[in-house]
């Protein structure tokens, strides 16, 4: 199992999102390398299928 947990500017998890990597496109370093610029101004897509607002986020991390 991967997971990363979306931090709030005040130190807040606003999302966590915890998928099987086995069937995905991305692991958790694979999904910050290819959406984390977007942190802070952009969208992206989740490995869940569904999309996020990477605006209100100050970080992503891979463990809390």
């Amino acid at each position: 199992m991967e997971a990363l947990y979306f931090i709030t500017a005040s130190g807040v998890c606003g999302h966590t999102e915890e998928w099987d990597c086995v069937d995905d496109d991305f692991d958790a370093d694979g999904w910050l390398d290819h959406y984390g610029d977007r942190i802070g101004s952009g969208t992206a897509k989740l490995p869940s299928g569904s999309w996020i607002d990477l605006s209100q986020f100050a970080t992503i991390t891979k463990t809390r």
